[in-house]
């Protein structure tokens, strides 16, 4: 798909749509370029973060 940045900066591109559109529209529209179904946005602590069925988006974990 790309080199490890190029794939970094895709799922932190993601994670930046994702997060308002949980927090605050609380409805998803973002989808994993994988396996193009919608990511689920989850809060830790003062973190956010996504994750998809087929693990692409797992482990994109930012600060607030």
């Amino acid at each position: 798909m790309g080199t490890e940045k190029d794939l970094k900066t895709i799922k932190f591109e993601l994670l930046d749509k994702a997060y308002p559109d949980y927090f605050l529209h609380k409805k998803m529209t973002v989808r994993c370029p994988k396996c193009k179904k919608i990511v689920e946005v989850y809060e830790v602590g003062n973190s956010y973060g996504a994750k998809c069925e087929c693990g692409f988006m797992n482990s994109t974990v930012r600060g607030l």
